[in-house]
């Protein structure tokens, strides 16, 4: 209390003498009543206890996302993350696949329309496709059975030298001559299938290809 006897003194004070010497004082001490929370600046202690709620209310969280974190399945999760992948990379692989397909069989359609083939569909149904391979544009391999083919078949393709027994009516479904696709609905003959089948396979392969058979 060293401090008050050198501002006020040792001798008796009216509060009048006291409030005079407290105000000259002002600079040196400050007088609160610790009742009315003035020891603490007001706005500082409402500061404080805001900070120390949000403080709460973080730790809370906290504790809540850890016991969830104890809820998960970590080998579930690790499961289903590779069993996406998984799936990711053999869609990428079948759309790869099927984008390969669709430029094979556009090249293919495109090459025998070339090679003047009357029905790239009965044509084809002759190849062997598994031995062809798309280079760029360029099916290697396709010359080597065309060539046999337009020999043994020249009725499959649009030629001056077509015998005209077996030559597909262009743009139709039935070979001009009276010959007829036995395998077709308006010609259909079982007989005359028979008889392809044994002696003609190869016609009887592209007869049936033309039927959609």
């Amino acid at each position: 209390m060293e401090f008050l006897k050198a501002l006020f003194g040792d001798k008796a004070l009216t509060f009048d003498e006291l409030k005079a010497l407290v105000e000259a004082a002002a600079d040196k001490i400050k007088i609160a009543n610790l009742k009315d929370g003035g020891y603490v600046d007001k706005d500082k202690f409402t500061a404080k206890e805001a900070e120390l709620t949000l403080t709460k209310e973080q730790i809370t969280n906290a504790n809540k996302q850890i016991e969830d974190f104890k809820k998960l399945d970590v080998e579930g999760i690790k499961a289903a993350s590779e069993k996406y992948k998984s799936d990711y990379e053999a869609a990428v692989a079948k759309s790869q696949a099927d984008m390969s397909k669709l430029k094979f069989d556009f090249a293919l359609d495109k090459a025998l329309v070339t090679a003047k083939a009357r029905n790239p569909k009965a044509v084809k149904a002759l190849l062997d496709v598994d031995k062809l391979k798309l280079d760029g544009d360029t099916l290697i391999g396709l010359k080597e059975q065309l060539d046999p083919i337009a020999t043994s078949d020249a009725y499959l393709f649009d030629t001056e030298e077509t015998d005209p027994a077996v030559k597909f009516v262009k743009g139709g479904g039935a070979p001009a001559g009276g010959v007829k696709n036995p395998w077709l609905k308006e010609s259909l003959n079982y007989t005359e299938q028979g008889r392809l089948l044994r002696d003609d396979p190869q016609k009887a392969k592209a007869y049936m290809a033309q039927a959609g058979k």
